[in-house]
């Protein structure tokens, strides 16, 4: 049996009236193949806890939607696990299911996007978040409705975020470059609401290239954002010149 996974991995940022969540992206490098897993906790002033735990598994050249698995627990589930090391753990959707055990190697320091830090302790944003692995490998087993997708080397990138509620609106990206080993983009796009008034977007993140990084965005640096279905198109400024 999997040991239970200490409750302090969850909930040491929470408070009653509070969430948290962890999320790990990979891409397989040889296929159009992707995952993307979730561990959710909430935890009400008022009410019961929950926690959510959703498993997404796309692969194009399959020529069908992914395959899309999330199961609401009462609390987290004797073995589940979610940090910046590893995912562990099962979910079930009707006739649906989905288990994923999954080891994430040699990642680069986190990326905390908000900037300055002050924010990182302000009351305001109320979402707090951080790329834990901008850019790791991710290595294990996924298995979806029956079958077994061996990962190995897939290139995957874990977030983290926690607060009392989300942005009114919000957008993360990342992005990695597969022929430049290191390279990748993290940009968190938000709008926040205070009162009746729905502030301007803000974007905060960096883009990694030869071994740099260049912070983008920030207080003050306000971006231009397009977006719809299937497409963003946002200009964020960087440091003086860039």
């Amino acid at each position: 049996m999997i040991p239970q996974v200490p409750a302090g991995e969850y909930d040491h940022r929470m408070g009653p009236g509070g969430y948290e969540s962890w999320f790990l992206s990979a891409r397989d490098p040889g296929s159009p193949r992707a995952l993307w897993i979730r561990h959710t906790r909430h935890r009400p002033r008022q009410g019961p806890e929950s926690v959510a735990l959703w498993c997404t598994l796309a692969d194009r050249s399959q020529g069908h939607p992914p395959a899309v698995v999330k199961q609401v627990f009462s609390a987290f589930p004797a073995g589940a696990a979610a940090g910046p090391r590893q995912f562990r753990g099962t979910a079930a959707l009707g006739q649906r299911t989905a288990y994923w055990d999954l080891t994430i190697s040699d990642p680069q320091p986190p990326l905390q996007p908000l900037r300055p830090a002050v924010l990182r302790r302000a009351p305001l944003p109320r979402t707090k978040l951080e790329a834990s692995v901008p850019d790791g490998w991710v290595t294990g087993t996924l298995g979806v409705d029956g079958g077994t997708v061996d990962v190995s080397g897939w290139r995957g990138t874990v977030g983290h975020n926690w607060g009392s509620e989300h942005a009114d609106a919000w957008m993360w990206l990342h992005a990695d470059f597969g022929t430049a080993p290191g390279g990748w983009l993290e940009l968190v796009l938000a709008r926040i609401r205070i009162g009746r008034a729905r502030l301007p977007w803000t974007a905060m993140g960096a883009l990694s290239l030869d071994g740099e990084r260049i912070p983008l965005g920030g207080l003050g640096r306000r971006p231009r954002v397009a977006r719809r279905p299937g497409r963003l198109t946002p200009g964020v400024r960087g440091s003086p010149g860039r």
